[in-house]
């Protein structure tokens, strides 16, 4: 029994140590766990395949995978390929050793990209001792590594700049001359130490404009045989280029003691002094620009302009440069204008050549600037094929260099500036391009501010001087703010007469709900347009205004109120009442000429106002005067027309209106009966005309001084060419009565004949000779011919009239047409003698011959009508620049002056309906214009010198 209770108590105390044995494992390992999970360093597991079976979570950060990414898969597969050889054999070494050793490599990281380990692994075996994996500490040494290549190339290059670096070491005597050179002088100068050594002299070498200065320098140190050091001498190398040399030296003493010359060394400081002499220029630049922009930090708008100019000058003349600009686009981008121009003495000006230049011939230039890019041009002849254009434009002005730096504003292109040199080429350091663009851009600021406060002034002076009232209110319609015009149009007296009155105060009462509903769809919309109401002015009367409103907001977008802009339609409202009548009048015309003449003369007095209104009207030398008097003064026929005050117009044929403001101190007070009867004191006359001519005044009378604005006579020209188609319309009612008057007679005259012939043949027949039979029967041929050719005359009318007058235009030879139509005119009793005259250049051309021969039968039967019986008729044809050119010349009477510009109207005859003597219906030339015109030709009527006309015409 007691054995049992002593075995049950050591099995008792075991479970307990197993239990504390695995709870203190347990703890080792998650406490293990929470280092190598907090671990820098990446730990890893694999098996004896290379198989990850467990890696840190440090492997995100290292290589950008999560550990179950990688857990699974080879440790190889994430080698690079150039370092897996490696990496296996120092794990092999690890295992038959059990030593570990740093191994480095390149592992791919998850963005594909590699970075560096250094791992140290240790061969991992279980209780057989059998291999079963391998446990590794990584971490990543991509830094280090980076460090260490550029240590190694920073080593290299300072290796060899210590195997090249060259210092010549030199000895001379007493005199100078070299007695001694080591090889560096042929890197230095150009010379081996055999071209030097008993041959030069030390000074020989000083650039030739500082030679004198420099061997007197040298020769007093040797004088005081003392050690020097940091002696800069500009030098001539052998290839002729400037050498600075540093020289340090002392003095040889042999051994009695004696001077024997110099020993020393030269190294090449030109690089350095050229740094350091680009490193002050730059500062000085830089100071100079910090200058320029502190000086256009306050700058007024007026001085804008000049500062700009003394800014290119300061930077152009410190760069050495011979030209410098600025160009600004237009605000479409089509062309630029050189605003801004310095040049050195001696160059050209180019500012007033270079306005208005279309953008488009400097393609290449503007494409690059249009992407704010600098353009420097280190040599102008390199400039490639592309920039032909500007590369043929900038030697024409002999440039040689340029830098251009584009002027940006915003997001947009404001212009350029550039700087030119003419005389030399020029480089520019990128430091000191980026120089020239702080310079542009205080330049851009200052003038895009010049223009904005300009631009704020313009506004305000608009505002200040608008002709129409401005009245800024808040929300609730209360004035906040007026312009002059404002106190003007209301009869105010200062602003303080409106500031804080309701704006619906100044509109009439009438309109006040209107303009309320007006200000409600402003506030809906954001604007109300063209919205007419009355206001009332101080004195209470009301004036006819139009509002236009729109809503004021902040730059949140809140609205803060309303501005109303206000023209006065006073004007506006009595030019519309005045269109009002006139439409009224013509709308009221009628088929009676008479009646819609006084009616237009009534409206002309409705309209403008006057106190009487006359028509006078000069035909054959009498003058006709219709007036809106009463009773007989209302008509009148006078003889003595220029007695009357309208003809000042009509006697000079003017086409102008004539304005008399002082009628008493004319002539026409006591000769014109409305001035001397009714004491007129101004006068508005405009003519009245038909078809080109004036033929009559339209008169405006007042008995007090008037001013006629524009409008007025604008307006009274409107009524007087109303009077003027109603002349045309008469005239053409007259010629149509003349024309159906002639016509009759020339129809009837040929029927006439025939029906005598007729008669007479029924009646007589047996009793008549076969001569006198065969006589009448050729009249009553011919009078058929007659009626044939007329009927044909007003059918060719008929189709003009309709639009249906057509052409079968053919090449064909001129000659033989105008032979036919000389034929075929003496085949129907041409009286006169034709002589005919052509030219050898008339040849072929393009016409309707039929149409060509018609019209040549119509011109020759004209001079046939009008010419002396036994007469010539000359016919003439050639070529010109217009092209054929034929003219018909007759010996006739010729065409009175008045009668010529009318003669190729439609059924106008030279002489009138009462005294027709010569056959025709008006219409032949008529007819022959519109051949010539199908053509495309002229015809014009020219006279005679010796008595007679010419009726030329021309055909291209």
């Amino acid at each position: 029994m007691r054995e049992d209770e002593e075995l049950r108590e050591n099995r008792e105390r075991l479970e307990e140590l197993v239990e504390e044995r695995t709870r203190a494992l347990r703890e080792s390992e998650l406490s293990l766990r929470r280092i190598t999970d907090n671990m820098v360093d990446m730990v890893g597991q694999s098996d004896v395949e290379g198989i990850f079976t467990y890696i840190s979570p440090s492997c995100e950060r290292i290589l950008g995978y999560k550990p179950e990414e990688m857990v699974g898969r080879s440790v190889f597969e994430f080698i690079h390929p150039d370092d897996v050889q490696g990496v296996v054999e120092a794990f092999a070494a690890a295992r038959e050793t059990l030593r570990p050793d740093a191994v480095e490599y390149r592992y791919r990281h998850a963005d594909g990209h590699y970075v560096w380990l250094e791992t140290i692994g240790n061969p991992l075996f279980d209780e057989a001792g059998e291999l079963i994996g391998g446990i590794f500490t990584t971490r990543d040494v991509t830094g280090r590594r980076s460090a260490e290549e550029a240590l190694r190339e920073s080593e290299e290059r300072f290796r060899q700049i210590a195997e090249n670096a060259v210092e010549w070491i030199w000895e001379v005597d007493p005199d100078g001359l070299y007695t001694f050179s080591s090889p560096g002088s042929e890197k230095l100068l150009g010379y081996r130490p055999e071209e030097i050594v008993g041959k030069k002299h030390f000074y020989d070498f000083f650039a030739p404009d500082m030679r004198e200065e420099l061997r007197a320098a040298a020769l007093a140190a040797f004088a005081a045989r003392a050690s020097f050091g940091g002696f800069l001498n500009p030098n001539l190398h052998k290839n002729g280029s400037i050498v600075i040399l540093e020289t340090n030296g002392s003095p040889i003493i042999d051994t009695k003691g004696e001077f024997a010359g110099y020993r020393g060394a030269d190294i090449d400081v030109t690089g350095r002094e050229r740094a350091e002499r680009e490193l002050r220029y730059r500062l000085e630049l830089e100071e100079l620009v910090s200058t320029i922009s502190t000086h256009f930090v306050k700058l007024p708008p007026a001085e804008i302009d000049d500062a700009v100019y003394r800014a290119l000058q300061d930077v152009g003349a410190f760069a050495g440069v011979d030209r410098s600009y600025v160009f600004r686009f237009s605000a479409d981008g089509a062309t630029m204008d050189n605003t801004h121009e310095w040049c050195a003495e001696g160059i050209e000006p180019q500012i007033d050549s270079l306005q208005g230049l279309p953008v488009d011939i400097f393609p290449w230039w503007v494409g690059r600037l249009r992407v704010f890019e600098t353009i420097y041009i280190p040599r102008i002849a390199d400039l490639s094929p592309e920039a032909g254009a500007e590369k043929e434009i900038l030697q024409a002005q002999g440039i040689q260099s340029l830098v251009v730096v584009p002027l940006v504003y915003g997001n947009s292109l404001y212009g350029f500036m550039g700087f030119d040199s003419v005389r030399e080429e020029k480089r520019w350091a990128e430091e000191d391009i980026a120089l020239l663009k702080t310079v542009g851009e205080i330049l851009v600021n200052a003038l895009e501010r010049k223009r904005a406060e300009e631009e704020l002034i313009r506004m305000s002076n608009a505002v200040r001087m608008s002709s129409d009232s401005i009245v800024v209110t808040d929300m609730g319609g209360r004035i906040v703010d007026v312009n002059d015009a404002t106190l003007r149009m209301y009869g105010a007296r200062n602003k303080e007469d409106l500031l804080g009155r309701s704006s619906f105060d100044l509109i009439a009462p009438e309109d006040r709900e209107d303009a309320l509903l007006g200000m409600m769809e402003t506030a809906r919309t954001g604007y109300l347009k063209n919205r007419e109401v009355r206001i009332l002015t101080a004195s209470g009367s009301r004036m006819p205004v139009e509002i236009n409103v729109s809503i004021m907001k902040e730059e949140e977008g809140n609205p803060t109120g309303f501005v109303a802009v206000t023209r006065d339609i006073t004007e506006r409202k009595l030019m519309r009442e005045k269109l009002e009548k006139i439409n009224r009048l013509f709308l009221s015309l009628g088929p009676d000429l008479m009646e819609n003449i006084e009616r237009a003369m009534q409206a002309t007095k409705d309209v403008l106002g006057g106190e009487m209104v006359v028509y006078s009207r000069l035909d054959k030398g009498k003058l006709s005067i219709l007036s809106t008097a009463s009773g007989e003064e209302a008509f009148r026929v006078t003889d003595i027309s220029e007695d009357h005050v309208s003809s000042a117009l009509l006697s000079g044929d003017l086409h102008t209106p004539l304005v008399l403001d002082n009628l008493g101190e004319t002539r026409f007070a006591r000769t014109c009966p409305e001035i001397a009867r009714y004491g007129f004191i101004s006068f508005l006359g405009y003519p009245v005309e038909r078809e080109g001519q004036v033929i009559g005044c339209l008169g405006l009378y007042d008995s007090v001084k008037r001013e006629y604005s524009n409008d007025d006579l604008d307006t009274l020209g409107v009524l007087a060419r109303a009077i003027s188609i109603e002349e045309e319309r008469l005239a053409h009612e007259e010629d149509l009565k003349d024309f159906l008057d002639i016509a009759s007679h020339e129809l009837r005259h040929p029927i006439t004949l025939m029906k005598g012939y007729a008669i007479t043949l029924r009646d007589m027949w047996g009793r008549l000779n076969d001569d006198v039979r065969e006589e009448m029967l050729n009249g009553i041929d011919r009078g058929a011919d007659r009626m044939d050719g007329l009927l044909r005359e007003l059918l060719e009318v008929s189709r003009i009239e309709r639009g249906r007058f057509e052409l079968d235009r053919r090449e064909v030879p001129i000659v033989p047409i105008i032979e036919r139509a000389v034929y075929e005119m003496s085949q129907k009793g041409l009286e006169n003698r034709v002589n005919l005259t052509m030219f050898e250049d008339v040849g072929i051309r393009r016409v309707d011959p039929e149409r060509l021969i018609e019209l040549l039968i119509i011109l020759l039967d004209n001079a046939n009508k009008y010419s002396p019986p036994g007469s010539e008729i000359d016919i003439e044809a050639g070529m010109s620049d217009e092209g054929l050119t034929i003219a018909v010349t007759d010996r006739g009477q010729g065409i009175p002056q008045r009668d010529r510009e009318r003669i190729f109207e439609r059924f106008y005859q030279v002489e009138d309906a009462l005294h027709h003597s010569k056959p025709g219906m008006g219409i032949g030339l008529y007819i022959a214009r519109e051949i010539v015109e199908a053509h495309g030709g002229r015809i014009w009527h020219e006279h005679r010198e010796d008595g007679g006309s010419i009726f030329r015409f021309t055909i291209p």
